[in-house]
């Protein structure tokens, strides 16, 4: 299972692909059909497979957990029932209330999208793109003391993500913070020298507001 990262603004959404459904055989039919139509770009004949195999299963995760992910990719509503299945079926599930919560993020439903992030934190409070997610919702939703801390907290942690220092240099920026933003910029640059782009486009808009 991939999972969720919401960064600088954007959502990256990665889909979940289990091997295979362990269901009674025709529900796992319809799975592999459902499977080889989504390989082949056919999303409604995909979407009409799964609901076929859900319909003989409707506890069946494997499929609700690729029908939710065409859903989502859709930026269809109806894959946020299919991920309140899967929370239902798995709470315990991370990635599963990341990808909730991106559902919510993208609805503009903040309160919501921090409720799944928080919760998801709390099950892995190691996880970086969780705390990167929970701290970009708080900035949405008008929190920038908090999302500041979070990212702080984050890095106190892990003090080589770069992801964190890009993204806490975005915030300062916005904040007309231009210093600690290009310290930020920098030191992510050092860490991620492929992130070169972003970072020196990021630092002439700052410079360029500083003259």
């Amino acid at each position: 299972m991939k999972k969720f990262l919401l960064c600088a603004g954007v959502m990256l959404v990665a889909a979940h692909w289990p091997a295979a459904a362990q269901t009674v055989p025709d529900t796992r039919h319809a799975y592999a059909a459902g499977r080889f139509d989504l390989e082949s770009g056919n999303y409604d004949k995909t979407i009409a497979e799964f609901n076929a195999a859900l319909k003989r299963d409707p506890d069946n995760y494997e499929a609700l957990s690729v029908r939710s992910a065409v859903y989502t990719g859709a930026k269809d509503p109806r894959a946020l029932a299919d991920l309140n299945a899967m929370v239902r079926l798995k709470p315990a599930d991370g990635d599963v209330l990341i990808e909730r919560g991106n559902v919510y993020f993208a609805m503009q439903d903040f309160d919501h999208a921090l409720a799944d992030y928080s919760a998801a934190l709390k099950l892995q409070p190691d996880s970086e793109i969780y705390a990167l997610n929970l701290a970009l919702a708080q900035d949405a939703k008008g929190d920038s003391a908090r999302a500041l801390a979070t990212y702080s907290q984050l890095l106190r942690a892990k003090p080589d993500s770069a992801n964190a220092l890009t993204a806490r240099g975005a915030l300062y920026a916005k904040q007309e913070k231009y210093d600690l933003a290009l310290a930020d910029f920098n030191a992510a640059l050092k860490l991620n020298p492929g992130a070169a782009a972003t970072n020196n486009v990021a630092k002439v808009y700052i410079y360029q507001k500083k003259l």
